[in-house]
Formats: structure tokens, C-alpha cells, sequence
């Protein structure tokens, strides 16, 4: 390689660590990297291996979705050690739910996944109780209140999913009624004490199951928690909650999936 004594040209650089020579000249701009020497006649960069070891750490920091002013922080110590040790483990959250859904979309239909136990997270909703007709019924009236969020503005919580309540006994034999059937509806919100009517739920243990289907043979998810709650001899303390991860507002599709979960001791 051409080195002006231990240094290298920004194509050389470029070309160690498998990025564009523009990037290099991004990082430039942005302050995160400078060149040990600028040839004044041929305008040409060198970087000494300092630089190319910072500038590899700054491609790992970015490889974990840290945006370039966090980076930034990082570096010249404008945030505490903890605020950056929480945002990346918020990412790390993210990271890991994105997974979860991906994995969501392999269950086959008319299917349920094996009961595990998890902590339901914490979240606020704006809620309504309804009494449907039926599941048709049930999905407009769901599509009524997420409109109405909607058109309110309020600001929608992207790290939890919505969902409903259903008052109805894991243990009794009436577990999923399809006509004429009680439900609280939650729209997951940002927290805004300007906001009337929020409701909170705590983080709260609970056995879920993850289903695939239409929502007439929701039935297989309720019967799989009720099995595994009886056989780990474990006590309910809530009511069915459904979350609604893929689907659509209407009752013609056979490929929603949705996370059928019940708090517990």
C-alpha cells in the first residue's frame, strides 16, 4: 500500500474496513473521525492505525442502531455512563421483539406454540367495555376506538401491542364464547397525565401462547393455558388478555396472531 510513513490514503482505509470511501468522509463531517495528515497540494487524507481502530468501533457502535449524536456522547463523555448503558439496552428490547415477530410469522395456521411463563409488560390504554354480538361485531367496535385514538392524536405506544380483557375464568369449563360476550378494549398510548380516562396496567406475571388463526378457534389458545395453569398447579390472578401482533380489522382472514396470555402468582 502507499503510506506517507505509517499512514493511509482514505481508499486504503476504506477498503480495511469494508465501507465507502463517502462514509469515511460522513464521519469526517460529523466530527467522529479526522485524518493525521491532509496533503495541501493533492488535497489527499492518511489515517494512522489510531484512526482506524476508532473508526472500527465507531461501525460496531452503529451495527447496534446507536445514531451518530449518541455515538457522539459516547465519546466526549456529554452523557453519564447510565444513560448510555439504558439506551442501548432499550435497543436491545427492541432488537429482541422485532425477533419475536418475525418468529411470529413462522406458526403455521390453526396452531399454537407451547406455554411459556413471562412478565406481561406494563402499559397505558385507552379502554372501552363492550358487549359484542359477535366477533365481527367486536373487531368494528375495536376498529371504532383505534380510529378514535387516531383522530384525538394521541401518541401511540410502538413498545407494547394492543389488546383485550375478557372476563371470563381460566379454570371454567365457558371459555370462549363467540356470540353475545364481554370485552375491555386497550389502545396502547405514550403515558400523558393530560391525557382523561388513561388507564395503567403493572407489569404482572403470566403463561401465554402465541396463536395462529381466525379468531373462531381462539378456543386451542385458551384450552393450552388452562392445561398448563392445572398441570404446574398454578394460580390465575386476571383475566385472559389477547394481544393482537398480525391481523386485520376484519373476520375473513385465517392468518392473525395473536398472544393469549393469563396473569398469575
Amino acid at each position: 500500500m502507499k503510506k506517507v510513513g505509517n499512514l493511509f490514503q482514505i481508499g486504503e482505509v476504506a477498503s480495511l474496513l469494508g465501507i465507502s470511501r463517502k462514509m469515511i468522509l460522513d464521519y469526517e463531517k460529523s466530527g467522529l473521525v479526522k485524518p493525521c495528515y491532509v496533503d495541501k497540494e493533492s488535497g489527499y487524507r492518511y489515517f494512522g492505525i489510531e484512526s482506524i481502530a476508532y473508526l472500527q468501533l465507531v461501525l460496531d457502535l452503529r451495527m447496534a442502531d446507536m445514531p451518530i449524536k449518541s455515538i457522539e456522547s459516547f465519546f466526549n463523555g456529554k452523557r453519564s455512563i447510565n444513560e448510555q448503558i439504558a439506551e442501548c439496552e432499550e435497543k436491545i428490547k427492541h432488537i429482541e421483539a422485532t425477533i419475536a415477530q418475525l418468529k411470529l410469522r413462522t406458526l403455521e395456521k390453526n396452531t399454537v406454540s407451547t406455554p411459556k411463563e413471562f412478565m406481561i409488560p406494563s402499559q397505558y390504554c385507552i379502554c372501552k367495555d363492550v358487549k359484542a354480538r359477535d366477533i365481527s361485531d367486536s373487531i368494528d367496535a375495536f376498529a371504532d376506538l383505534y380510529l378514535f385514538c387516531c383522530k384525538q392524536k394521541l401518541k401511540l405506544d410502538r413498545k407494547v401491542v394492543n389488546c383485550c380483557h375478557f372476563p371470563v375464568d381460566i379454570l371454567s369449563d365457558n371459555l370462549y364464547d363467540t356470540t353475545d360476550f364481554e370485552m375491555k378494549m386497550c389502545i396502547c398510548v405514550e403515558p400523558d397525565d393530560n391525557i382523561k380516562d388513561i388507564e395503567f396496567f403493572p407489569e404482572v406475571k403470566g403463561v401465554y401462547v402465541t396463536y395462529c388463526g381466525s379468531y373462531e378457534n381462539g378456543l386451542l389458545a385458551y384450552e393450552s393455558i388452562k392445561k398448563y395453569i392445572i398441570e404446574h398447579n398454578l394460580t390465575p390472578i386476571g383475566n385472559p388478555r389477547e394481544y393482537y401482533y398480525i391481523g386485520s380489522f376484519d373476520n375473513e382472514h385465517n392468518d392473525n396472531v395473536v398472544l393469549v396470555t393469563v396473569p398469575i402468582e
